[in-house]
């Protein structure tokens, strides 16, 4: 280390050794100094150190000291030989299955070739305009079946390490003395863009499964693009936030999967199989039913912000005609001449707090349809503490999380500012948008964008594509695409929708080649592959001080968000 004591030795004064017995010149206080030489980085002034009384009359037996010393380098030696290890590895598929395919591709080949020779051999001399163009089809046909099939004569299977994961970036050691996580933090993007097409239950029940996902709760953030702009989501994810904080810490205590809350509860299988808590029969009763009236709560907001929205704008109707009667009266008397007052007002979209609502209302007007509303963003959920957070004194409660994390993951909303005359770009306008608030806010290494409607199914897949990013190679991976399973669906694809063939046959073969497309959703991406280059560095700001060659640094104020002219309470727009 450059600037490093070349004396690592600490040294020790006012002590002499004699016999093996320690001798103080310093009189009955058990008491020596120990002085640490300066290093550039620390310079700690000398370490009282406290010596026990020994008693003569104690003993120690060897064995028991050998035995001891022995576990700890067996466990130390476990521990390294795990974080050690590769944290993916390539699982080939069976030689002979593979021989078995290649055979039929190369008999198949062999067949069209016998095919177009004979057709080329026998034209068809009454139509040779329709026979060559017949022959042309066929050879292009033939050509794109092979190419296609190319990729899939070296198809790889991918398994991944997560307890070497946890070893490696979670388990105290030397590199990491305190144990706490050194994974790298993840944002996770959502979209969504029509609240009517995309029903807010759907959308909730994704943001659920990707807050109780099993990850560093510290390290995850959740940020939903909502490109409609309507009031309807934005107060449907405040329910799903607000009921987060019982379904979050319930699926970590008993180790929920899956953590839909819609796709859990309608499981056919026994829900209590493997569940080994006493209180687990009595919490996924409470939580249940929590759920039930958070479904209602979320398919009655349609109505409520309605009839809100109605009694608003027929105040606001009165206040008109009070005040055109008003300019009436004063017009006769007083004959003075001022503008007239509107009598209609207009019909607008409200919110809880009595304010307007700053994007898409029912009735769209300018400044607040689609294509043409402002800019929102609203912290659902702050950004949780850095040491976990258990609940004290859960006894006698409906739901004992007592020893349990119930820190929540931050959850932003978003809407992007649009306007007429502009290309938004639809999906991957929204995403650049996305990109640019999460890099302000939390800034996290690698981003997980999902469509509305995709949740995620087993809690520790963010932990498997992070074993793709953080192995010994992961620094050449530009993103990891998952794949997609659908519910109700037909097993033996009757339809010929070729969602298997797709995911499990051709996604597989490119990944022997170089590595899958990607398919628009269930992706994690490194953020500087993104970017194309590291984002640079934030300038330390400094001021003037008594000393010219150690300034003081100023501490700059964290990026904060500013209410704006006409909007809310509820909504904030960056400045």
């Amino acid at each position: 280390m450059i600037g490093e004591s070349t004396s690592k030795n600490p040294r020790i004064s006012h002590m002499s050794i004699s016999n093996g017995d320690i001798c103080s010149d310093f009189g009955s206080s058990p008491v020596y100094t120990v002085q640490v030489p300066p290093t550039p980085d620390n310079n700690p002034g000398p370490l009282h150190i406290g010596l026990q009384d020994m008693d003569s009359s104690s003993s120690y037996k060897d064995e028991d000291l050998d035995q001891t010393e022995l576990r700890n380098s067996k466990e130390e030696d476990a521990l390294l030989y795990k974080i050690s290890q590769p944290l993916t590895r390539v699982v080939k598929i069976s030689p002979i299955i593979i021989a078995l395919y290649r055979i039929l591709i190369f008999v198949r080949i062999v067949a069209l070739c016998l095919f177009l020779f004979w057709r080329a051999r026998n034209p068809n001399e009454k139509a040779i305009w329709l026979w060559g163009l017949s022959v042309i089809c066929e050879i292009w046909f033939a050509f794109s079946w092979l190419i296609d099939q190319i990729p899939r004569l070296y198809p790889v299977n991918h398994a991944t390490d997560t307890e070497a994961l946890k070893a490696r970036f979670e388990t105290q050691n030397r590199n990491n003395p305190t144990g706490k996580s050194d994974l790298p933090g993840i944002d996770v993007f959502v979209s969504t863009a029509d609240a009517e097409k995309e029903p807010p239950l759907v959308t909730a029940n994704t943001i659920l499964s990707i807050l109780s996902v099993d990850y560093p709760v510290e390290k995850l953030s959740c940020y939903l693009s909502d490109d409609g702009g309507s009031l309807l989501t934005f107060e449907a994810m405040a329910e799903a936030a607000s009921f987060a904080k019982i379904w979050v810490p319930f699926c970590r205590k008993h180790k929920i999967e899956p953590r839909n809350p819609e796709s859990y509860f309608g499981l056919k299988k026994d829900p209590y199989k493997g569940k080994v808590r006493h209180d687990f029969v009595r919490e996924r009763r409470y939580v249940k039913r929590g759920y039930e009236e958070f479904k209602v709560r979320v398919n009655a907001l349609s109505h409520s912000i309605r009839r809100r929205s109605d009694a608003f704008n027929s105040k606001e109707e009165i206040k008109a005609l009070e005040k055109w009667k008003n300019w009436k009266v004063k017009v006769e008397e007083d004959q003075v001449k001022e503008p007239r007052p509107a009598i209609v007002a207009p019909k607008a979209t409200w919110m809880s707090d009595g304010t307007h609502w700053p994007g898409t209302w029912t009735v769209p007007c300018q400044n607040h349809s689609r294509g043409d509303h402002a800019s929102i963003i609203q912290v659902l959920l702050d950004p949780p503490e850095d040491e976990p957070v258990d609940e004290i004194g859960g006894e006698g409660r409906a739901l004992d999380f007592e020893g349990v994390d119930i820190r929540l993951p931050m959850f932003v909303y978003v809407s992007r500012e649009k306007r007429p005359g502009y290309e938004h770009n639809k999906k991957a306008g929204a995403m650049n948008a996305l990109v640019r608030a999460s890099a302000i806010m939390s800034n996290g290494p690698f981003i997980l964008n999902l469509d509305c409607d995709h949740y995620v199914y087993n809690s520790i897949a963010f932990r498997d594509g992070i074993c793709f990013m953080m192995d010994q190679d992961g620094d050449r991976v530009c993103y990891v695409q998952f794949p997609q399973r659908f519910e109700g669906i037909d097993p033996s694809d009757r339809y010929a929708n070729k969602n298997t063939v797709f995911f499990d046959i051709n996604l597989r073969a490119l990944d022997g080649i170089q590595g899958p497309m990607y398919v628009g959703t269930g992706c994690l991406f490194r953020r500087t592959a993104l970017y194309g280059f590291d984002p640079p560095l934030a300038p330390v700001e400094t001021e003037p001080s008594g000393s010219c060659c150690f300034p003081q640094q100023k501490k700059r104020k964290p990026a904060t968000l500013e209410y704006a002219s006409g909007i809310g309470k509820g909504c904030r727009v960056p400045r």
